[in-house]
């Protein structure tokens, strides 16, 4: 990696460490405990369910997708406190924080799956930008959420 692409990653690192992840962790403390299962219409996941979609969506991407680990089936019933969302999140942390420190070679293979008997592939780069923007898109959901609620959001 040249000084100038390893300096354009640092940066996206920085927004994700110092902007995403720290507005994500400050929804969850302002979304009102008895809200976790609430929803602005039938069709939509709830606040719980929006924030254990971030915080395994990393697993699937990162882990079976990119590493080839299997991981352990979870619940996928609803029924999370705040503090095991709050646990979920740290460890989707984390496996961001893995994902970043992988050397050059991983962000530019290429991955493939098969799916319904079609072969999608993407390189290491490609899911590292939709993971970005999959945190942006949903903080943005939880967001509009708690606005609906009355409640203001963390400034983005």
């Amino acid at each position: 990696m040249n000084t100038e692409t390893a300096t354009r990653m640092d940066a996206i690192v920085e927004l994700w460490r110092e902007r995403i992840k720290p507005g994500i962790t400050k929804v969850l403390e302002l979304t009102p405990d008895d809200k976790m299962d609430w929803k602005p219409e039938d069709t939509f996941l709830t606040f719980g369910e929006v924030f254990l979609h971030i915080a395994r969506t990393s697993g699937w991407w990162y882990d079976e997708f990119m590493q080839g680990r299997k991981r352990e089936q979870l619940d996928e019933g609803f029924g999370y406190t705040k503090k095991e969302l709050a646990g979920q999140l740290e460890e989707h942390w984390a496996r961001m924080e893995k994902f970043f420190a992988e050397p050059n070679e991983a962000f530019e293979k290429i991955y493939q799956i098969e799916h319904e008997g079609k072969i999608h592939k993407f390189s290491g780069c490609w899911v590292f930008i939709h993971m970005l923007e999959h945190d942006i898109h949903h903080r943005c959901q939880l967001n509009q959420y708690l606005r609906l609620l009355g409640i203001t959001p963390p400034e983005v």
